[in-house]
């Protein structure tokens, strides 16, 4: 006999302090939850399926493939339809928008994604001439000063433990899986910023070829006093300018800073400014999610069934 199972959360929910890492379960039953860590430990992701039987005696996990594929456009269209012939779903980070058009049988959500962008093709000295003066050049002539270290490809378990350790505590997401790390570093450079032989931030940047490089994660050691604050700051500018010169100077065309809040009521717009004190242009792009699974189709535009889910995990 078959059994029966009604979807009761739709997402991986992941362990905060552990990252999955010690295996941990979770464990729903009606509206309460056992878990080894604390509930508020939980991040809420788009990997499982969490299906429970009528009795609510067992749970069954299925695994949802899913293929991401930054910067997709006309010329990507191939690529697309081979991924979702094989993944259940497909998203597209910072595509053009006609590809929702293209892909509309597919197409469950699109949301536009701003971000800000240096030419590199431009000169050195119009690089630097559009830096915000007293921000954003004051604080790199700064670093110089102060003898701040930068290194590329070299201290990547550093690195990898410093990106953990700031997405964690400002609960951005749960740690990185090893294998994902690894799977990244096959499209990415790791740059590292250290003042006195300690390390004060680090940088991950995708590859797009020459076409562009964007910053895909960025972490800082923890800012508990104002001195580090201020070393921080000299040395997170520091980087995003020796990196912009690296790029240039091996023919890179686009350096792009990861996506910007551009509400000036939001508590992260102090992130945009930081990013807009390069001197770069907004631009608007567009994330995709596409998928063939009829199933999934109903649920990702089932904005209210999401939301219930969320509250269920105590968000």
């Amino acid at each position: 006999m078959t059994e029966r199972y009604t979807i009761i959360s739709f997402g991986y929910c992941l362990c905060l302090k552990c990252g999955g890492k010690y295996g941990c379960e979770l464990l729903l039953f009606g509206q309460k939850s056992l878990w080894k860590h604390d509930l508020r430990d939980l991040q809420f992701g788009r990997f499982l399926m969490i299906f429970v039987s009528s009795e609510i005696k067992k749970l069954k996990f299925i695994k949802l493939s899913q293929a991401v594929i930054w910067f997709a456009n006309e010329k990507s269209i191939s690529h697309i339809e081979k991924a979702l012939s094989k993944f259940m779903i497909v998203s597209l980070k910072q595509a053009d928008k006609n590809l929702s058009e293209k892909f509309s049988e597919y197409t469950v959500k699109v949301e536009p994604f701003y971000t800000t962008i240096i030419d590199l093709s431009i000169d050195e000295a119009i690089l630097w001439s559009i830096l915000d003066k007293k921000s954003t050049r004051y604080e790199i002539k700064k670093a110089e000063k102060m003898g701040v270290e930068i290194s590329l490809n070299v201290q990547l378990d550093d690195a990898y433990e410093l990106i953990n350790q700031f997405m964690i505590s400002r609960r951005l997401r749960g740690a990185i899986p090893y294998e994902e790390w690894q799977s990244i570093l096959n499209h990415a450079d790791v740059w590292c910023g250290l003042y006195n032989g300690n390390l004060y931030a680090a940088h991950v940047l995708l590859k797009d070829g020459i076409d562009r490089v964007r910053l895909l994660w960025s972490a800082t050691r923890n800012r508990v006093s104002t001195e580090i604050k201020k070393i921080i700051g000299a040395v997170n500018r520091y980087m995003h300018w020796k990196e912009i010169l690296y790029y240039k100077n091996i023919g890179v065309k686009i350096y792009d800073f990861g996506g910007v809040n551009l509400d000036k009521k939001s508590p992260t717009y102090t992130i945009t400014q930081f990013k807009l004190s390069f001197g770069g242009g907004i631009i608007k792009e567009y994330d995709i999610l596409l998928t063939s699974n009829t199933i999934l189709k109903v649920l990702f535009k089932s904005k209210d069934f999401i939301h219930k889910r969320l509250r269920l995990l105590g968000y």
